[in-house]
């Protein structure tokens, strides 16, 4: 229940606020200042890359005023993420946006008139509707908060017409409260015209570092990028990550190429229906896809924070492009990497889609970007430093450390090195391994040979999900779940179930649950399962391979090379993987991407601290109030049953 409506406060002081709701200690840097300015009643205007926490900038002070908060957001999609992250801290956060009904809708309006809404989350489109103005008049509203406001600017990359409205209508309002503007991404010239876009009064502008020192950038040359991107996605079998692509086709393209490969991808881009695109999204969000393959219509609406890489295939037409996708990795400030693939042609391309513009002002202006592109992408130095001075941010220590150039070859001891150098400020865990991506092998044959016979698993797997939904109705189960069955789990869940009892139960009992999983992902790839709302579930093709006695192979998901395999997961990546299997478990029951429920930083300090009681649960970092009371004692079994060496782990 939201403190609003049960009268309990979220806390006297923004300290308070940070530890109870989102689990923090400490601020971030810049993000004490900024919300001491915007409780003061001034006018902010904070730049920080993505990942630094810009949301918190103006959330902990919506939580300790009585009235609104009214945010500004570019997509549905990050408002979606947005208020289902504030739910999940117990925070009844509300959006309005064009996919409501009438009655979603008229709930959201009662919420806000009740006082039970402490942040609302609209498009700035939505001030061209005269019922919401007249909304907005009536509310008490006690912070405007502009996000991603780089998009009011015309120098910017992202430009948004309907943005340069929000000023027009903070002049409307009975009373004029404090605006927050928050970006990524924007130069010198552009913070300047956001000021004078959004009539921002006397602001105090603060610009943290654009600095990710957890992401590895490269600029690649390859051969062949088909090969490149075969073999660099498929040595991450378990990563989630992000392809950009410049064209629809190309994105159609390179997501067939991957689900050719054996690999679970999935795409997005403008060209797609709604609900294709819709679908695609959640399915990459909430972890049944972990590769999706996009153009930069897929860029400021994920707020996915256990993104491992994202791999440009094309060029970008600007630096400021490049960093607010590159910026998608490593948002929980894990490792990630950002490697760029360059070609001479990738030039041509963007300037003829940079020449497609109207305005012959913006096609100069763009062309320069694309030049700084350019410039950076062919840069024989440190990386960092070209993309930090681009911004008007000072310079690292060269060799950065962080960065291709500055790292140097061979590409293992280069990717190792970077890992390394992270700790212990970054990472209190031992380096994620990683399998070098070059040299790329040779391409593929249009037609591989069979790899792996997978006919019996995939029969027994197949066959214990028919068996599980059969018991329970035609109900969907979390691969958890099926995993425990199969591998004859007396679990309380099990129990509970009656899934003891199955004929199918224990049918894969000396199988490794990596194993079970890995074919599991192959099944969906090649269409013989599904994932559902809340498990896997046939497909139209499952029922003719049970009859079948045809022969199922499974394409390898990594190159066949055992001198470059990483080594086996120690004691605790074994433990993060069953964190994150619990993770995923809660997320499906509860409809929400799994990075809602705890990032993967957290879930590394669980592994590091083994907490064993609520309390030692609460002192890691995100774990709120809120969520210590749904989810602490699921967690906690887990990292007992580890360290006790239990079957319920």
């Amino acid at each position: 229940m939201s403190p609003r409506a049960s009268g309990g406060p979220w806390g006297r002081t923004p300290l308070e606020v940070l530890h109870r709701v989102f689990g923090h200690r400490a601020f971030r840097p810049g993000q004490e200042e900024l919300v001491k300015r915007l409780l003061e009643g001034q006018d902010v205007l904070g730049v920080m890359p993505t990942g630094a926490g810009k949301s918190v900038c103006y959330q902990v002070p919506a939580l300790l005023r009585p009235g609104v908060t009214v945010v500004f957001s570019p997509l549905i999609s990050l408002m979606k993420d947005q208020v289902d992250a504030l739910r999940q801290s117990g925070v009844a956060a509300q959006a309005l946006h064009s996919s409501l009904g009438e009655g979603e809708f008229r709930e959201v309006v009662l919420a806000l008139r009740s006082g039970e809404c402490p942040l609302l989350y609209v498009a700035p489109e939505r001030l061209e509707s005269a019922p919401f103005l007249g909304l907005l008049a009536t509310l008490p509203v006690e912070f405007f908060v502009v996000d991603e406001a780089h998009c009011v600017s015309q120098w910017g990359h992202d430009f948004r017409p309907a943005y340069l409205a929000i000023a027009s209508a903070l002049k409307a309002l009975p009373r004029r409260p404090p605006v927050g503007a928050f970006t990524a991404t924007a130069t010198p010239e552009v913070r300047k015209d956001i000021e004078k876009k959004l009539d921002l009064r006397s602001p105090f502008s603060l610009t943290t570092s654009f600095d990710r020192p957890n992401l590895l950038l490269r600029v690649e040359r390859p051969e062949d990028k088909e090969a490149f991107l075969r073999s660099f996605v498929a040595a991450r079998p378990r990563k989630s990550g992000i392809v950009y692509c410049a064209t629809r086709r190309a994105v159609d393209s390179t997501w067939d190429l991957l689900r050719r490969s054996g690999i679970a991808a999935t795409r997005y881009h403008a060209g797609l229906e709604d609900r294709e695109r819709v679908k695609n999204q959640e399915d990459f969000l909430h972890d049944r896809a972990l590769v999706v393959v996009a153009t930069n219509a897929f860029g400021m609406g994920i707020d996915k924070s256990d993104v491992r890489y994202v791999l440009h295939y094309h060029m970008t037409k600007s630096l400021e492009s490049y960093y607010q996708e590159a910026g998608r990795a490593g948002r929980d400030g894990e490792p990630a990497e950002c490697p760029l693939l360059f070609d001479a042609k990738d030039v041509q391309i963007a300037r003829f889609l940079v020449c497609q513009g109207r305005d012959r002002e913006g096609v100069r202006r763009d062309l320069k970007k694309l030049q700084d592109m350019t410039s950076y992408c062919r840069a024989s130095g440190c990386l960092r430093e070209r993309l930090l001075g681009y911004f008007g941010d000072r310079p690292p220590a060269v060799p950065c450390g962080g960065c291709g150039p500055c790292l140097g070859a061979p590409r293992k001891v280069q990717i190792v090195s970077f890992f390394r150098s992270l700790r212990p400020s970054i990472l209190p865990h031992p380096p994620i391994s990683l399998t070098p991506a070059l040299p790329p092998p040779p391409p593929l044959p249009p037609a591989p040979a069979p790899g792996e016979d997978v006919t019996l698993e995939a029969k027994k797997i197949i066959s214990c999900v028919y068996r599980m939904a059969e018991r329970s109705s035609g109900g969907a189960f979390p691969l958890p779940l099926l995993v425990a069955v199969l591998r004859g789990s007396r679990s309380r869940r099990v129990r509970e179930l009656g899934f003891q009892a199955l004929s199918t139960w224990g049918l894969l009992k000396d199988t490794p649950p990596q194993r079970i999983q890995e074919v599991v992902a192959f099944l969906e790839a090649r269409g013989l399962l599904a994932s559902a709302d809340r498990g896997l579930c046939f497909t139209a093709a499952t029922r003719p391979f049970l009859r079948s006695d045809a022969p199922l192979f499974m394409v390898p998901l990594a190159p066949d090379a055992p001198e470059d395999a990483p080594p086996k997961p120690d004691g605790k990546e074994i433990l993060f993987e069953k964190l994150r299997e619990m993770r995923r478990a809660i997320a499906q029951e509860e409809g929400v991407p799994p990075f809602v429920i705890f990032p993967d930083s957290t879930l590394r300090e669980m592994c590091r601290r083994l907490p064993a009681t609520s309390e030692a649960l609460l002192a890691i970092s995100g774990v709120g109030n809120v969520k210590l009371e749904r989810y602490g004692e699921r967690f906690l079994r887990v990292v007992n049953g580890w360290v006790t060496g239990s079957s319920e782990a």
